[in-house]
């Protein structure tokens, strides 16, 4: 076996418990081998009951770099596992299929895709068809930059039966440009056949990237969608599992709202993980936000699972952004039904915000009286500018020294909750 990897470069991934108990999990890590260069390989450990490491093994080709992967035990007790090998040389990309037996044996393998377009796989799951469904995003940068999404049926053998591309999110005025579900896709199968679809989107190429879920046919036909718009510019699904069926068949959903590009760790702002309830027909049902705005940290969500109980775990990582050096610690939090604040059809507090857009500030008419609540704005990246107290049914809210841009407006309630999130733009 070659040297173990010097660290992880991405979320340890946990796969499950074989036949005899032992954990399964695996990760891309850093190898540096005077065999094997300086590059990512995929490694598969096996931890036993007491959590103690009994071997890692190493996956995929020396001197590729690994940079996506998704995994899952099957039914007959061996791994399925996909992955996208990175020759940045040669600018060559390809997506590679194995089947592993626990101990990291291969038994098939399969090179699914091999050309000059950059694609991200992060997802694969049993479909009740017997076939494996396969969530991927693919960028190509020619001419006319386009990015989206695929799901993709593989038989047993990895061979490919069919593939569909995720729809645009606005059906009534499609975009030709990055406009369906993209990275991170997750594609989770339905007891009925149907699909559920989380991803990233953009309503426009330069801001405004929205998380969606889309319920969709087999073949990837849109039938119900689910839009989460938080105040911030950008925001992006959990990296690895970011959707979760609790067992009386709701849906737990994870998103980071503020992500900033691909700084998962070194991120200078701070961010929100943003866990939503929905029933199956993506209704809201409650939503819990842990805020790192409140007190300046930078949180990612990587996994939701959810648990017996009815609740769910939340796992991730997150920095303190007050404390200069600071690493990322891991993080994990449980959160029970009750822990989820209802959501009415009539929740929204503010029935005006104007004007929007505004020169020197704006107005706040709400549905009913605040008292001893806050009013907040932060920029795009986070920062905190204004905090104010709010207290009534009418506030004007003076904005001279702001400069011109976009903005995110949080009414709290005097518990510091959230009461409504919104967007106001300055001239």
């Amino acid at each position: 076996m070659t040297s173990l990897p010097d660290r992880i470069s991405n979320g340890l991934l946990l796969l499950g418990e074989n036949g005899g108990g032992d954990l399964i999990a695996f990760a891309p890590g850093y190898i540096q081998d005077p065999e094997d260069g300086d590059s990512v390989r995929m490694v598969l450990w096996r931890f036993g009951t007491d959590l103690d490491q009994l071997n890692a093994d190493m996956i995929g080709k020396p001197g590729k770099d690994i940079s996506f992967n998704t995994a899952f035990i099957g039914p007959d007790s061996t791994i399925r596992m996909v992955y996208t090998t990175d020759d940045w040389a040669g600018n060559l990309h390809q997506l590679e299929a194995l089947k592993l037996t626990m101990s990291g044996d291969s038994i098939t393998g399969r090179q699914l895709y091999n050309g000059m377009s950059q694609g991200a796989v992060t997802s694969l799951a049993m479909h009740p068809n017997g076939q494996m469904v396969m969530g991927s995003a693919y960028a190509d940068w020619g001419y006319v930059p386009t990015s989206g999404g695929n799901a993709t049926y593989l038989e047993e053998d990895f061979s490919i039966d069919s593939t569909y591309y995720l729809e645009p999110v606005d059906l009534n005025n499609p975009s030709p440009l990055f406009d369906a579900p993209m990275h991170p896709i997750q594609v989770l199968p339905l007891p009925s056949g149907n699909l559920l679809v989380s991803g990233q989107f953009w309503r426009d190429f330069g801001t405004n990237h929205p998380a969606v879920i889309q319920h969709t046919d087999a073949q990837a036909h849109v039938i119900d969608q689910y839009v989460n718009d938080s105040p911030f510019e950008d925001d992006i699904p959990a990296v690895i599992r970011a959707m979760d069926l609790a067992g009386d068949g709701s849906l737990y959903f994870a998103q980071m709202n503020n992500w900033n590009g691909n700084a998962y760790i070194y991120s200078p702002f701070p961010s929100q993980v943003e866990i939503t309830h929905l029933d199956t027909s993506l209704n809201v049902l409650g939503r819990y936000v842990f805020d790192g705005t409140l007190d300046s940290i930078f949180y990612v969500p990587y996994n939701v699972l959810s648990t017996p109980d009815g609740g769910v775990l939340v796992l991730g990582m997150k920095r303190e952004l007050s404390i200069p050096g600071a690493p990322a610690k891991a993080w994990i939090a449980k959160l029970g039904p009750d822990n989820f604040t209802a959501i009415r059809e009539d929740h929204d507090l503010v029935l005006k915000l104007y004007p929007n857009p505004g020169t020197e500030g704006f107005n706040l008419n709400l549905k009913e009286r605040v008292e001893q609540g806050r009013i907040q704005l932060h920029d795009m990246q986070g920062r905190l500018l204004l905090d104010r107290a709010l207290d009534g049914i009418n506030v004007y809210v003076p904005t001279p020294n702001l400069a011109t841009g976009l903005y995110a407006v949080t009414i709290r309630d005097r518990s510091g909750k959230v009461l409504q999130s919104l967007r106001w733009a300055k001239n």
